[in-house]
């Protein structure tokens, strides 16, 4: 008897192990500065955990085994496996939509004054209409809805081809735009060193992988037959796609916020190592230092004097803990109200 359910629990519990690690590591970075982009990952993680645990439920009737194998008349086989899919969809649209909703709101915390203000508002809005959108088209293909898993019922139901043309592929885009959007701003550091611009593109690409798994479960959908006489184990690569997607986008939301956590480890190496590792260690602190300057000054060409230290402050948040921005922040407040206030004396 063949079986695919450890593939699908490796993919499930592997990304799902990720996505829980990177967001404690987030909260325990984030926990005296909490804002709404803390909040929306948590929400992000419980629809993720929800759908996790939808794709290693639907096992307990015989998902992942050939219908043949399953001791269950296949009437009852389809029923199961339509209203388990009906629920899952639900939240794979929550998740997804929540992890578009935490990155685009760490972006625009971090690029508070930048060409891409506009791009930002515009993938928002569009992330909103995805979401709504997929809603509306979960809740009315069929009518009555349940001849989704009854199709022995009259009604009519939604093309699947047409499900697919209306969110699967704006999906798609959505997640290579908002992959692309910071690096607009990171190709105009023209003087970095390569090493430096990767290390500098690398905290924001980990989207590649949510475009990646996007693909796969794009490909997988259009060539899964729902009708098939083995859907129990065509479906299997479907979800395991799927699964991954949800997960590892919000694995790559947390993942540019984590730098404090992993200067920690690389201090506990260092004291560990002895000298030869803390000479190492010193050596890349410099290194961020100096990529931080590089950065701050060729991303502010553009920008008045005091737009400038506020980009300055902005680019430090790659590479030193989020709480900076709020301080760096409330230190530029305080010098422009004592510019403000040695303005009036003089003019006495």
């Amino acid at each position: 008897m063949g079986t695919r359910q450890p593939e699908l629990y490796a993919a499930a519990l592997t990304t799902w192990g990720f996505a829980a690690i990177a967001v404690v590591l987030r909260l325990r970075v984030r926990r005296n500065k909490m804002n709404l982009g803390d909040y929306l990952s948590i929400a992000a993680f419980l629809f993720s955990t929800g759908f996790t645990f939808i794709s290693l439920f639907k096992m307990r009737w015989g998902f992942g085994l050939h219908m043949s194998d399953i001791d269950r008349p296949p009437e009852e086989i389809d029923e199961l496996y339509f209203k388990d899919l009906f629920i899952d969809m639900w939240f794979y649209t929550l998740a997804i939509g929540t992890s578009k909703f935490t990155i685009l709101h760490f972006y625009w915390i971090m690029f508070q004054r930048s060409i891409i203000r506009w791009p930002i508002i515009i993938l928002s809005i569009a992330s909103a209409c995805w979401v709504l959108a997929r809603m509306l088209i979960i809740g009315l293909q069929c009518i009555p809805i349940q001849k989704f898993w009854t199709p022995s019922l009259p009604g009519h139901c939604m093309s699947p081809s047409l499900s697919l043309a209306l969110v699967t592929i704006p999906h798609i885009i959505l997640e290579f735009a908002i992959l692309i959007c910071p690096m607009i701003v990171i190709s105009h550091l023209q003087n970095l060193h390569l090493r430096q611009k990767l290390a500098v593109i690398a905290m924001f690409t980990s989207g590649f992988l949510v475009c990646g798994c996007a693909l796969g479960n794009f490909v997988n959908t259009k060539r899964l037959n729902t009708q098939s006489e083995d859907v129990t184990w065509d479906a299997v690569s479907n979800q395991t796609w799927a699964v991954a997607d949800v997960n590892l986008a919000l694995f790559s939301t947390c993942l540019p916020l984590l730098r404090p956590v992993l200067n920690e480890v690389g201090r506990w190496v260092a004291r560990l190592g002895g000298p030869a590792w803390s000479s190492i260690s010193g050596r890349s602190l410099q290194g961020t230092r100096t990529t931080t300057r590089h950065m701050s000054k060729h991303a502010s060409r553009h920008l008045s004097r005091d737009d400038e230290r506020r980009t300055e402050s902005m680019v430090e948040l790659t590479v030193r803990s989020p709480n900076a921005m709020v301080r760096d922040s409330e230190s530029l407040e305080e010098g422009k109200m004592r510019e403000v206030v040695r303005e009036k004396d003089f003019g006495k």
